[in-house]
């Protein structure tokens, strides 16, 4: 999934769960 954030070291997780939910929102 891409990050619409820049991803640093202190970013990355909630890059993730940001991209994880949007993948969600696009599935239902």
């Amino acid at each position: 999934a891409r990050c619409i954030c820049d991803v640093k070291a202190d970013a990355e997780t909630t890059c993730f769960l940001a991209g994880t939910l949007s993948l969600k929102e696009e599935n239902e």
